[in-house]
């Protein structure tokens, strides 16, 4: 049990404004008694002195379970520390890149990809780089996210990669916050709209870095108002473009399959977004946004749905439909007559689910025939008076 002199010697040394005192409470961090080094670092975190969350951050690897979970309650005292590091990096390769750019460019060099001859940070530097990157991860160090994408942005190839990769991890752990629902706090609602801003910038200056992970953290975040996205999506000529589309057309991400919805309810979607969704073809997000669409599709689909030349699940016997359940083959099928696929392939289609769909799928596909003219038509209309559903 932790006596009370021991407690009111810690809070003295808190309030303590000296050298001595912070040389007392670092060297109680190497007490074998556990209490002491947990008073010790309390008080450590408790004084606004950035020195000292500096040696803090450099003996984290010496922390038990205890003092980690004692720090995780400051996260703010490790996101200077980080983001001091990462502004390092940032200022070393900038201005590297800055001299460089006086200099002529290499012979045989792409045009509008970075160079590989990047300012290259010291060795001590580019393993604080490493650590703060475990940090950010370990302690889910948010607010360290916008001096980790000015690092990433001018940083070497193998610092590039590890910070882009932290980041991409740091935003899809904020975007499932966000999305426990009502439970977001306020503050997690604001700092995802200036992590947005900050990654819609270094989306618009992909040229500079050309790192998809930034991009797919960009997109997990956005919203599909998003004026760059949209610039993006309508110019093929952006170097950002293709990259985009590809991610749009290859994500499996939460909070990219939620963009891509949301441009149905846009009419005036991109209409690059809009051919992404009909070429996607993985049972998580058909069956997503079929079960969304149900049948009718909503209103508010019509004109978006209605510009969707092609989509690929369009065949009968393709494999995705032997994935989905009752109401999915259902908001397919809704989703196919509010497309512009053609219409004899629509027929094709229905023909398909009505032989081998589930029983949710059938009647829907039943229904969906009052809405299609021809001998075709009226043949499998013909077909369904004998069918042993009676709700078909």
């Amino acid at each position: 049990m932790m006596s009370g002199g021991l407690e009111a010697t810690f809070q003295y040394l808190t309030r303590a404004d000296n050298p001595a005192a912070v040389e007392l409470l670092e060297a109680a961090l190497d007490c074998p008694y556990g209490p002491v080094r947990e008073l010790a670092l309390s008080a450590l975190l408790a004084k606004p002195n950035r020195a000292i969350h500096r040696r803090l951050f450099d003996r984290l690897e010496q922390l038990d379970s205890a003092g980690k979970a004692i720090l995780a309650k400051r996260p703010d005292r490790l996101v200077g520390v980080v983001t001091e590091i990462f502004l390092q990096v940032h200022r070393q390769t900038a201005h590297a890149d800055g001299n460089a750019s006086s200099k002529k460019q290499p012979s045989g060099y792409p045009p509008g990809k970075p160079s590989d001859a990047k300012g290259t940070p010291d060795k001590k530097l580019q393993q604080d780089f490493h650590r703060a990157c475990e940090v950010v991860r370990e302690f889910t160090l948010y607010e360290a996210a916008p001096s980790l994408i000015q690092a990433v942005e001018g940083a070497p190839e193998g610092l590039a990669e590890v910070g882009a990769s932290t980041l991409l991890e740091l935003t899809k752990a904020l975007y499932t916050e966000l999305s426990a629902g009502p439970d977001a706090t306020k503050d997690l609602k604001t700092l995802r709209s200036r992590l947005t801003e900050t990654l819609q910038a270094a989306a618009g200056a992909y040229v500079r870095h050309q790192r998809r992970e930034i991009l797919e953290a960009f997109l997990i975040l956005a919203k599909p108002q998003d004026v760059v996205l949209r610039r993006i999506l309508h110019d093929r000529r952006d170097s950002a473009h293709e990259p985009i589309v590809r991610l749009l057309s290859e994500s499996t991400e939460g909070g990219v399959i939620r963009l891509l919805l949301s441009f149905l309810e846009d009419p005036q979607a991109p209409q690059a977004a809009l051919e992404v969704l009909g070429q996607r073809c993985d049972a998580r997000l058909v069956e997503i946004w079929a079960h969304q669409a149900g049948y009718p599709p909503p209103e508010a689909w019509k004109e978006a749905l209605g510009r969707i030349r092609r989509i690929a699940w369009a065949q009968p016997g393709h494999p995705l439909w032997a994935q989905l359940d009752g109401p999915a083959q259902a908001g397919c099928v809704g989703i196919l007559l509010a497309s512009r696929t053609e219409r004899s392939r629509v027929l094709e289609v229905l023909e398909f689910v009505l032989e081998h769909g589930q029983a949710e799928g059938r009647r829907t596909a039943a229904a969906a025939l009052a809405q299609l003219t021809g001998p075709k038509a009226d043949m499998l209309v013909l077909r369904l008076l004998q069918d042993k559903d009676p709700y078909v």
